[in-house]
């Protein structure tokens, strides 16, 4: 069995398509469907479709699988930073989101997270996903790192998580993180438009 794109056309899309094929090549690969050989073209053809976009943006192949999530989190030695490893991979959180939360809602028996108005796109719900996740990494038991949060503002928070990142040798940045999520809910049938309401962004974005 082969795996063609083709001539398809993605427009804006592309990108986001391009990462969640990417990954369900690899899923079905590593199920024996199809052979390396197969997937090594297949890779080849995404990278082509990609084209004309900043070297900047997350590749697919830096994006952490499933797997590599829970062995980095089982890796970070301190529970606070645990924590917040896992709310990221678990709910697709922006950086500083996850020091703006309605924690005094949030408990064991609650999936649903809110986010607070103070964050880049304003206040929303978002669920876990997978919602596994949530019980694996027991997020419920919340551990804020001991940072000051009075006068900090987004930014301030991003930054900290992303100096934390380094430090704890993660080798990929926190953002990686929240593409992997996107994906993750494209590949499990979460419609677009719902999905991107759980991000905080619109659907061009999300697929973008």
């Amino acid at each position: 069995m082969k795996l063609r794109i083709g001539n398809l056309r993605l427009g804006h899309r592309r990108e986001f398509f391009c990462m969640a094929y990417g990954k369900l090549a690899e899923f079905v690969a590593k199920a024996g469907v199809i052979t390396r050989e197969d997937l090594a073209v297949f890779r080849t053809e995404l990278k082509a479709l990609k084209q004309g976009y900043s070297p900047k943006e997350i590749l697919p192949e830096n994006l952490p699988t499933d797997e590599q999530i829970l062995n980095i989190w089982a890796s970070i030695q301190s529970p606070a930073w645990r924590w917040v490893y896992g709310m990221l991979a678990t709910y697709g959180l922006r950086p500083h989101e996850v020091f703006r939360l309605d924690i005094q809602r949030y408990n064991q028996s609650t999936k649903v997270l809110r986010v607070l108005d103070e964050t880049k796109t304003g206040a929303r719900l978002v669920y876990p996903c997978p919602t596994y996740w949530r019980e694996r990494f027991e997020l419920w038991n919340v551990q804020y790192p001991d940072i000051k949060l009075e006068g900090k503002n987004n930014n301030d928070f991003g930054e900290k998580v992303s100096h934390e990142f380094r430090k704890q040798k993660i080798p990929h940045n926190p953002y990686a993180l929240r593409q992997a999520w996107c994906i993750r809910t494209a590949l499990l049938g979460v419609p677009d438009a719902i999905a991107a309401k759980w991000a905080g962004h619109s659907v061009a974005v999300l697929v973008d």
